[in-house]
């Protein structure tokens, strides 16, 4: 909207950002809310002190890196591995560039990223977060645990389902490890790195 000091956050944002805090303030059905992005980390200030003073300061919640609120942009569950690992293999790719020109590496790398997210997944329950992916990633050795502990939790599902007591997703929950297993002794165990 204008040059570098044209007084565009101050003139423009900090009016707008003030009537929108006090929209409603009292009213817990119609209070707004929205995700505020500050690279530069001087408009969270600003925007904690507006919400305090509409009488909101418990609804203000700074995600940051040495703060206790958090978000998993991962948390997708509604997304299959590979899509969700195109997602992951994206941003990285906004955060450090394109480090390999060769679509080969490309191509395993999100691999790796695909079969790290259906790891985490089968073992753990839950959505993956970059750390979990990394960890898991990081070699052989650090992906193995995974997959033997994705084999005992298909051992029990198998019992299980011999002894006419399987629970729903046992058989999928069977499937997924025994593809899991497969794609780590056939292609990553083999992998030259």
């Amino acid at each position: 909207l204008g040059a570098t000091g044209s007084a565009k956050t101050s003139s423009l944002a900090y009016p707008l950002t003030m009537q929108l805090i006090r929209i409603h303030a009292n009213d817990p059905e119609r209070k707004l809310g929205g995700l505020i992005m500050d690279p530069k980390g001087n408009y969270a200030h600003f925007v904690r002190e507006q919400m305090a003073r509409a009488g909101r300061a418990d609804d203000f919640f700074e995600i940051a890196l040495d703060d206790e609120v958090y978000t998993n942009v991962l948390e997708r569950p509604d997304l299959n591995a590979p899509a969700l690992a195109g997602h992951f293999f994206d941003a990285i790719k906004n955060y450090q560039g394109e480090g390999h020109h060769d679509p080969f590496w490309r191509q395993e790398a999100l691999d790796l990223a695909t079969q790290a997210i259906r790891a985490i997944r089968l073992v753990q329950g839950r959505e993956p977060t970059s750390r979990n992916i990394y960890r898991v990633g990081t070699s052989y050795e650090q992906f193995e645990p995974w997959i033997k502990e994705a084999q005992t939790l298909a051992a029990s599902a198998r019992d299980r389902v011999r002894g006419g007591t399987a629970e729903p997703g046992d058989l999928a929950l069977i499937e997924e490890a025994e593809s899991l297993a497969f794609w780590a002794n056939e292609k990553l165990a083999k992998l030259d790195v």
